[in-house]
């Protein structure tokens, strides 16, 4: 059990990371 909840706290993580390149990159494409 403490192995499943790790591994749903890195897809999260791995999710939020996603998130935050994707954000920053249509800021970036905004930008021009």
């Amino acid at each position: 059990n403490h192995a499943a909840a790790l591994k749903v706290i890195q897809l999260q993580g791995g999710v939020f990371c996603a998130v935050a390149e994707s954000a920053a990159l249509m800021a970036g494409l905004q930008a021009f």
